[in-house]
């Protein structure tokens, strides 16, 4: 085992009534987080153990049943986690292949669409930004050539364990699929059967093998050696922190002030049901027991001289304090986030304001883009590797995934810099047009190289169609004319 271990080799000793939320230090801890970070963006009610471990409000009636209970009602998670997924997965994600060789670009773009990365990067990077973690593995498709390899990427929750060496370089990694359903069957009398057995699925990854197990079974089909020379999987952290393979989500620590808002809200709601409607309160007179007197709309006949019937409202004056309290902890927790860029830009927000939150939001984007990138484009290369039986080459890259920029561009301005930089020679024809691609001008799914040759092929048709018409006329004769000296001039 490396210098970082399993997990850090940091254990726990002190507990409190919150310790469920603090910052995991073991796989079924991670599991745990991971499951809270899911059920966060996906705004599903809080757990008990939630609500226990961070005081949220909860009230029961005197048998014990549940009264009001805090919920969900923000989707500031689901805001921050959906921006940051856009940012990193854009629709003109593509890939570049830095070999001059056709084919390898063919065979790159082959694992590409196998890999369905169009469809599903989007929720790759959803995934994770809402948890911080995923997978990304190299599998190839069939036992023997053509092995038709592919990128497929899992849950970080089906992490059962994985090493790392004294670098931080992968060297085991084990994913665990704890139960895969069952197909569905058509029974002999015709019923539709969906509760098949499952089966655990364990894949034990190192840098010679892949192992597959089936219900504790090795499957002898499925495993072998790899010939890769590294671990065929990419463990993807969105925000690295201090332990590799394990990653912070996009807006840690924001779901804390987010559950006090939750909380005050859901108490604000429950008074307001309880002490909102008016109340009847009669003077000087008395109902009998089962009248529906106190409903709206009633008209009361027959009060005594000196007797009164009136209604009366709780002023919930506390309630103002609460509410007030619960937006100064949400609004601390906005302003802390560049994300909500988007959605603060008022009539009221001044522009070094919206700028210097903006420069923010691209900063954090193409840190993680940095990282996010590289390690996608390893996944990519592993594939590509595994297809041609070829081992890992530190040395070369032959694949790298690129984006355009995080924000909208200036068009005008952005392209005013290309031409000018363009026309100063301090640019090549095949970066100008992938300058073009990034403001739209050039189509996206263009090949450069290809794009730049044809340019500078018209270019040179056209430079030669204009010397050959100027030199046409060129050689064409001068006319002359005669002037007579004695003819007369009016």
């Amino acid at each position: 085992m490396g210098i970082f271990g399993r997990f850090g080799g940091v254990t726990r000793k002190e507990e409190a009534v919150h310790a469920g939320q603090r910052y995991p230090r073991s796989s079924e801890e991670w599991k745990t987080y991971y499951t809270l970070r899911d059920d966060a963006y996906k705004v599903d009610p809080y757990t008990i153990n939630e609500i226990k471990g961070l005081g949220l409000f909860r009230e029961l009636d005197l048998e014990g049943n549940v009264i009001a209970e805090t919920r969900r009602l923000t989707r500031d998670v689901n805001y921050v986690v959906n921006r940051n997924a856009e940012a990193l997965a854009p629709a003109d994600l593509t890939y570049e292949v830095e070999d001059d060789n056709e084919q390898t670009a063919q065979e790159v773009g082959a694992i590409w669409r196998r890999s369905k990365v169009d469809t599903n990067v989007g929720s790759w990077a959803r995934q994770c930004a809402a948890m911080g973690t995923i997978v990304l593995e190299a599998v190839r498709v069939n036992p023997s050539p053509p092995y038709q390899s592919r990128v497929v990427q899992y849950d970080p929750r089906h992490i059962e364990d994985m090493e790392f060496d004294s670098y931080g370089d992968l060297v085991r990694l084990v994913i665990h699929i704890a139960h895969v359903q069952g197909p569905a069957v058509v029974t002999n009398t015709g019923i539709l059967d969906r509760n098949q057995a499952g089966t655990t699925y364990t894949r034990v990854l190192t840098r010679d093998r892949i192992d597959v197990y089936r219900d504790g079974a090795l499957s002898e089909d499925e495993s072998g050696d790899h010939g890769l020379g590294v671990v065929p999987a990419v463990v993807v952290p969105f925000l690295p922190y201090h332990e590799p393979g394990r990653g912070l989500w996009a807006a840690q620590g924001l779901d804390y002030p987010l559950a006090l808002v939750d909380s005050l809200m859901t108490q604000i709601q429950a008074v307001g049901n309880r002490h909102g409607n008016p109340i009847l309160v009669p003077t000087g007179i008395r109902l009998e027991g089962g009248t529906d007197a106190g409903r709206l709309g009633r008209v009361l006949e027959g009060v005594p001289v000196g007797g009164s019937v009136t209604y009366t409202e709780a002023t919930l004056t506390g309630l103002s304090t609460l509410l007030d309290a619960a937006q100064a902890a949400r609004e601390m927790a906005r302003e802390t986030l560049p994300e909500f860029l988007f959605t603060d830009a008022g009539a009221s927000s001044s522009g070094s304001a919206l700028n210097f939150r903006a420069a923010s939001f691209v900063a954090k984007v193409r840190s993680v883009r940095k990282s996010w990138y590289r390690m996608f484009a390893d996944a990519l290369e592993m594939a590509w590797r595994l297809d041609n039986n070829t081992a890992w080459d530190d040395t070369t890259d032959i694949v790298t995934v690129v984006a355009g920029p995080v924000l909208p561009v200036d068009t005008a301005g952005e392209l005013k810099t290309l031409t000018d930089t363009m026309d100063a020679g301090g640019m090549l024809m095949v970066d100008f047009v992938k300058g073009l691609q990034r403001v739209g001008i050039i189509p996206a799914d263009a090949d450069p190289e290809a794009y730049a040759a044809q340019v500078e092929a018209e270019q040179e048709a056209r430079t030669a169609t204009v010397l050959a018409a100027a030199a046409g006329v060129a050689g064409q004769a001068t006319p002359t004319f005669e002037v007579n000296p004695d003819a007369d001039v009016e």
